[in-house]
């Protein structure tokens, strides 16, 4: 996700959160893979809002971690590229 070219607006809105609990809905499990770019703090409050909204669907959510800093990493991380670490 760029946010470059938005610079006074949201990346998301109500209609993001809808799609976003309609996919994870219809899904049998939910794996979460992010990189560092998350821990930026424009971006952890969304981390936070999504991780909320993910709570009542706990028993299908997966994270992709990284076997050396036991962190969630993203799937083109090169630690990923081998196997899949989900827990």
């Amino acid at each position: 996700m760029s946010i470059k070219h938005l610079k006074d607006k949201e990346p998301y809105d109500e209609h993001t959160d809808i799609h976003l609990m309609k996919a994870i809905s219809e899904s049998e499990t939910v794996i979460l893979a992010y990189g560092a770019y998350a821990k930026r703090p424009v971006v952890v409050e969304r981390v936070a809002q999504v991780m909320e909204m993910l709570k009542p669907h706990k028993k299908k959510v997966k994270k992709l971690i990284n076997p050396v800093t036991n962190e969630i990493m993203h799937p083109l991380n090169p630690k990923a590229r081998q196997k899949w670490t989900l827990k």
